[in-house]
């Protein structure tokens, strides 16, 4: 169900994108300076391939509003925001050592379908998804491999930003590279946009 963030939002966008979205921007400093003193910096960001069932975003609907919300689309579209948050990190950092990936972990019951038993039942417990699902530390691979993997900057130079299974993958749907490229910077916007107040 719609639930609002300490700050107004729609309580998975506000997690999915604005928290990550801030902490990056208050870090990027910090990542910048390190990468011109050390080898190299990394950002990774947890999204999903939920992103590849999203065709499409209203950006003028994110947050969306209670009346527009659907669970599993709005967490779609919120991953698919994640997807390009790493696209447009690797834009603006191509060339200088700095790495941005966009990660899905696998089906890992963390409590997130805690209340929508019929979602959590499907993800969680079905034998449809059985092939998918991951324990945590199956699911945390990936996120440590685009971490410390040598091979994540040539990934980055042959256009790769999503990894699965401790390797890049070619993302479908909205995310993908051709499909709405405009959304690229036109998500960075909206969300510096809405984390302008708390920075």
């Amino acid at each position: 169900q719609w639930e609002p963030s300490k700050q107004g939002y729609e309580s998975m966008f506000a997690t999915n994108n604005l928290a990550h979205f801030l902490v990056s921007e208050l870090l990027l400093p910090k990542i910048e300076e390190t990468a011109k003193t050390a080898t190299e910096a990394r950002i990774v960001i947890l999204s999903s391939a939920a992103c590849t069932m999203c065709t499409s975003i209203d950006l003028s609907m994110c947050p969306v509003p209670k009346e527009e919300y659907h669970e599993l689309g709005t967490y779609a579209v919120t991953k698919a925001i994640d997807a390009f948050h790493a696209r447009y990190l690797q834009e603006k950092y191509r060339g200088a050592n700095i790495y941005a990936c966009a990660v899905h972990p696998g089906v890992i019951e963390t409590g997130l379908l805690a209340k929508n038993e019929g979602m959590g039942t499907l993800f969680y417990k079905s034998l449809s998804f059985a092939p998918f699902r991951k324990s945590i530390p199956q699911g945390a691979a990936t996120t440590m491999f685009c971490t410390v993997s040598p091979d994540v900057p040539k990934h980055a130079g042959d256009g790769y930003f999503f990894y699965f299974n401790r390797g890049p993958q070619r993302v479908l749907g909205v995310a993908a590279p051709g499909w709405a490229d405009h959304l690229v910077h036109a998500c960075e916007e909206r969300q510096l946009e809405l984390v302008k107040p708390y920075m």
